[in-house]
């Protein structure tokens, strides 16, 4: 039960980057598995690499292989994902709760306390708008596409440097 004070953001779950990943790993898979089930010719990798005809089969079966394995990680993922009970960023008098991001934790939240707090900003990540939280543990980052809209990430990032700010002050 979080106190009435603590601030609640349900989050948006964010599925498109693993159904995307799950899809491109099984067409990926799929293509390879093919050459490797067909494959009758040698192989010869940018004029240095020569393999006979059995060893290239061989490589793309392991292509294959590693291919399956990206598409079942991200099938993992989204089903971790779907199958949580809350997906929400929550301030407390403790600190800031906020889901994980590695898809091995998907199930799990991460909790940044107060004390160990340095910065709370947006900022972007490989091309994309993230709420971030650095601490002493390291940089924790939530999408900004997460947060509802009709709050808005700048918003989020106010209420939590204020939320923080109060914190530091009663320290």
């Amino acid at each position: 039960m979080t106190d009435p004070r603590d601030l609640l953001v349900e989050l948006r779950r964010p599925y498109a980057p693993f159904v995307r990943g799950a899809i491109v790993g099984l067409v990926l898979a799929a293509i390879t598995g093919t050459i490797a089930a067909t494959n009758d010719r040698p192989l010869l990798i940018e004029y240095s690499i020569r393999l006979s005809a059995e060893d290239a089969t061989t490589f793309w079966e392991v292509i294959a292989a590693v291919m399956v394995a990206v598409a079942l990680a991200n099938v993992v993922a989204v089903v971790r994902l779907a199958t949580r009970r809350s997906y929400r960023l929550v301030a407390t008098a403790d600190g800031i709760s906020l889901p994980e991001r590695r898809w091995w934790k998907l199930g799990s939240d991460v909790v940044v306390p107060w004390r160990e707090l340095a910065a709370v900003f947006l900022g972007y990540h490989q091309r994309k708008l993230q709420l971030m939280l650095r601490s002493a543990r390291g940089t924790y980052m939530l999408p900004a596409r997460a947060i509802p809209p009709e709050l808005g990430s700048q918003r989020v990032v106010t209420l939590l440097t204020e939320r923080w700010q109060g914190m530091n002050q009663r320290a």
